[in-house]
């Protein structure tokens, strides 16, 4: 009698289905190990982020002290998001407002930083200023150094990040021409010269006061909160992120209570 062997055939394509699966298993495995080893992780950082609005260029600030990092982080690997929302004083409407920083942008075009040089070239600025460790060049009042900029300087442990209104204080003041006086604040304009809480233009139009696209002029404050953050008042929440971009993380999240 002939012996018939039918059954074996389905038992090895079984077999076979196994290893092939066992093996495109193996493979895809390996490369998602490769692909999460190769992505960039994204850094540890701890600051102390303080926003004050005393109705005037004098007290009011952006500031972000870096307590402590996982490593150097350079700016330019980072971008700085806020955003915010208060009441308008008039008429009880809502008002929301916020900005972007990216590195090497130049989003502060009237403030502390656009003087005139010998060559009556302006400076390229870049909000919020570095100050203290992570910054090559520094000084230690006016930011005219070009590492101070956002993007040009590293966030490590004691670093700064700062930003204040145009004005008249301590060398602060909007379209800073060499050798301004203070008798010269009409012309310069700025945060709370006249009014408290309000910008003033001055003579020579620096569209502090102007919508987005309306002959458009930023601070350094404006560049960082956005326009309208002269509404913020004490008890009003800004939401401030630090993104790090190659990894695509949030480092810093956190909503801060204006002062």
């Amino acid at each position: 009698m002939r012996e018939r062997d039918d059954a074996v055939s389905p038992v090895i394509g079984v077999m076979l289905m196994l290893v092939v699966t066992i093996i495109i298993a193996a493979v895809v495995s390996t490369f998602a190990g490769g692909l999460a080893s190769n992505a960039e992780k994204a850094p540890a950082i701890s600051m102390k982020v303080s926003i004050a609005n005393t109705g005037s260029y004098v007290g009011s600030h952006f500031n972000a002290e870096v307590l402590s990092v996982s490593k150097p982080i350079p700016t330019k690997d980072l971008k700085l998001v806020t955003s915010w929302k208060t009441t308008d004083r008039t008429d009880g409407s809502t008002i929301t407002g916020g900005m972007t920083s990216y590195a090497g942008e130049r989003n502060d075009n009237m403030g502390v930083n656009y003087v005139w040089n010998a060559k009556k070239a302006p400076l390229v600025d870049g909000a919020p200023f570095g100050y203290g460790t992570g910054v090559f060049n520094q000084n230690s009042g006016i930011p005219d150094k070009p590492d101070q900029q956002f993007g040009n300087y590293t966030l490590s442990g004691s670093t700064t990040m700062n930003a204040v209104p145009a004005g008249l204080s301590g060398g602060r003041m909007a379209g800073d021409i060499v050798n301004v006086q203070p008798g010269d604040i009409d012309e310069l304009g700025g945060y709370g010269v006249v009014t408290p809480f309000e910008y003033t233009d001055g003579s020579r139009n620096h569209g502090f006061t102007s919508k987005p696209g309306e002959n458009e002029n930023n601070d350094q404050i404006q560049a960082v909160l956005g326009k309208g953050w002269e509404n913020l008042r004490m008890g009003d929440v800004v939401h401030v992120k630090l993104i790090h971009m190659p990894s695509g993380k949030a480092i810093y999240d956190e909503k801060v209570v204006v002062e």
